[in-house]
């Protein structure tokens, strides 16, 4: 009885309510799984409880009957959340996305908080998985509202899957002319080889020929490895020559160790080629600290060298400040600040100051964008007001661009 007790104290509460709209079973998480490939689209980490996820930011899983995902939502409590900061928009796409299956097809629609259908990543409407005779994706490919081809954010347009006999997965990314697209940016892996652990997540990721030999990419990086805790959070990645020695990637690091206190990632230490000498990160900084809001947002971004001081890093500014709603609900503006607490431009847009004008009920009706002296133009296209219109349904219908000086630059 003592035994049957503590079990039901560690294991986190799930839903058993009686299904709705297909729902047979709900879990929640706090956090959103890192993300190399789309292979696995329904994998998530640190699962919580129905309690903790009333009054934090989380992901709420809906499963059928026969346990597959139909539905994911981005929450704060009980109100669909907007991809406001974070990292959840290299996975979740969308406050809601909703899956369907059908013969050997798995297919992905999303939706605002308002229930609206949406186009996200550009002009993606719907994700289509194909799967072979055992279920398993074999392609995705993406869509726009014609059903026409549509491309991601990395100018990707289909996956390619083949599973070897040794249970690894070679993967192939294609753009609309049928050429191989590296992973993601100056990630420069074309076929990828991914090995995976006991827990489902990523183990190792090598970028090979078309014998299956592992080639070195243009920084030298040849392959991946990937550690998890417990709860499938991303702890450690290091890099590796062909030859299987520790070398800098293209991130000039030769990996990262992750730190969390509870559910929120607070710390990324870069490290060089002995793994214990720190290593400058593309980003310009030798460690980055984060703190976060009571419900799980990010307020602060902190780039710091290896004693722990702030210092400037490749963007101009030593840290960012995210201001929210006091409900967590909403952003409201990110600030950029120099090692002495003064607001900064960023170097990418000239921005010291984002701010976020907000209806009643939180839909961003304008974006304001200043420097020191005020309202301040993009550096590269002069936009430094862009005002949301939308529909009686909450269906933005139209954005419109202003300079610094409030005249329409495009509409």
């Amino acid at each position: 009885m003592r035994l049957l007790l503590i079990l039901a104290i560690l294991i986190p509460k799930l839903s058993t309510a009686q299904p709705e709209n297909g729902t047979y079973r709900i879990e929640y998480f706090a956090r959103a799984p890192f993300y190399e490939s789309p292979l696995h689209p329904t994998m998530f980490a640190h699962q919580i409880t129905e309690e903790q996820a009333a009054t934090q930011v989380h992901i709420k899983v809906d499963y059928d009957e026969f346990g597959r995902v139909i539905q994911v939502a981005l929450r704060v409590g009980n109100y669909l959340k907007d991809l406001d900061g974070g990292f959840f928009g290299m996975n979740i796409h969308s406050p809601v996305t909703r899956i369907s299956y059908h013969d050997k097809t798995e297919v992905h629609h999303f939706f605002d908080r308002f229930g609206n259908q949406i186009s996200v990543m550009g002009d993606v409407h719907s994700k289509v998985y194909k799967k072979d005779q055992y279920g398993r994706n074999i392609t995705l490919t993406y869509h726009d509202k014609s059903q026409n081809s549509a491309i991601n954010f990395a100018g990707i347009t289909s996956y390619n899957w083949t599973y070897q006999p040794d249970g690894s997965v070679i993967e192939i990314r294609q753009n609309p002319s049928g050429e191989i697209i590296p992973l993601r940016g100056a990630f420069q892996f074309l076929k990828t080889k991914m090995v995976y652990g006991p827990n489902g997540y990523f183990s190792m990721l090598q970028n090979i020929d078309d014998d299956g030999n592992l080639v070195g990419s243009e920084s030298g990086a040849a392959a991946y490895k990937y550690y998890f805790d417990e709860q499938n959070r991303f702890l450690r990645w290091e890099v590796f020559d062909r030859d299987l020695k520790p070398t800098l990637g293209p991130s000039n690091t030769a990996g990262e160790i992750n730190t969390y206190e509870g559910r929120n990632l607070t710390s990324i230490d870069f490290f060089g080629t002995d793994y214990t000498s720190p290593s400058v990160h593309w980003s310009g900084s030798e460690q980055i600290r984060m703190t976060y809001d009571q419900f799980g947002n990010k307020i602060t971004s902190e780039s710091r060298n290896v004693k722990g001081e702030l210092m400037i890093n490749n963007s101009g500014y030593a840290y960012s400040k995210q201001d929210w709603s006091e409900d967590g609900r909403f952003l409201l503006a990110v600030k950029y600040y120099d090692t002495n607490g003064n607001l900064v431009p960023n170097k990418r847009s000239g921005h010291c100051h984002v701010e976020y004008i907000r209806a009643e009920n939180g839909v961003l009706v304008e974006k304001r964008h200043y420097n020191a002296d005020g309202l301040k133009g993009h550096k590269k296209t002069g936009v430094a007001i862009i005002q949301y219109k939308y529909n009686s349904n909450n269906e933005m219908v139209q954005e419109i661009y202003l300079d610094k000086n409030k005249s329409v630059i495009k509409s």
